[in-house]
């Protein structure tokens, strides 16, 4: 099974449109820094709308927004990173800014998401470090602890093996004890949350891992938050 199933419907309906994962191509690494944030005066949106009364299982009807680019036709390049891999299509733009994969349709349906999979995307000016990037996770892994405490996790490979767990609400500094857990093995660490409170845990699970796990995250100021989640194959069939 594909981590990303992308099909494609013969007919455009009410201008949504599934794109095909032929038109993608895989691509090195873009010219401008994945990780940054957008360049000034540049902006990039997703929109999620579930308006379909039976949506396929893991599918969603996206619109995507930008603002400072000019409608430049095969000049204008959209990126995706998937699973470490970055991918890439030409697109164009409609009048109020939407991006158009397919002239003319202004909202696209993507299907095969699992829980905790993100949607991480970028516009970029091709030849040119001139970017915007959004990222929205279609079907969110999210808890809610003590206090101010929260996590979500995201998975991070196909193998559903790899996860970042994202924690916050801690106090700048504060100790924090983590607990990863599942059937076979428990490991535990300590760490400082960040100037903002938060804490990025990757998790990496053995080969041939499965079903639930769980990590545990407790503050030396007593704030605390679990959150859940499938693991390898498991995961794969998560919607």
């Amino acid at each position: 099974m594909d981590f990303r199933k992308i099909a494609v419907l013969a007919l455009v309906v009410s201008g949504i449109l599934l794109i095909p994962g032929t038109l993608w191509s895989q691509a090195d690494e873009p010219p401008f820094d994945w990780d940054e944030d957008s360049s000034p005066g540049r902006s990039l949106s997703v929109e999620i709308a579930m308006t379909m009364s039976q949506p396929p299982k893991g599918a969603v009807i996206i619109s995507i927004n930008s603002s400072g680019f000019e409608n430049s036709g095969p000049n204008l390049a959209f990126w995706e990173k998937r699973a470490g891999k970055y991918y890439k299509l030409n697109v164009g733009l409609g009048a109020d800014g939407s991006v158009e994969m397919i002239p003319g349709t202004n909202s696209t349906m993507l299907g095969g998401y699992i829980r905790g999979q993100a949607f991480d995307i970028a516009l970029a000016e091709e030849g040119s470090t001139k970017h915007a990037r959004a990222k929205v996770v279609p079907f969110p892994i999210e808890a809610e602890g003590s206090g101010d405490c929260k996590a979500t996790a995201e998975v991070q490979t196909e193998s559903g093996l790899v996860w970042l767990v994202m924690l916050a609400g801690y106090q700048p500094g504060e100790a924090v004890k983590t607990t990863s857990k599942t059937k076979k093995e428990t490991l535990t660490d300590e760490m400082n949350a960040s100037e903002e409170g938060e804490i990025i845990l990757p998790v990496l699970y053995p080969p041939g891992s499965k079903g639930k796990a769980e990590v545990r995250a407790v503050g030396s100021e007593g704030c605390s938050v679990a959150i859940a989640y499938a693991i390898g194959k498991s995961a794969l069939k998560a919607r």
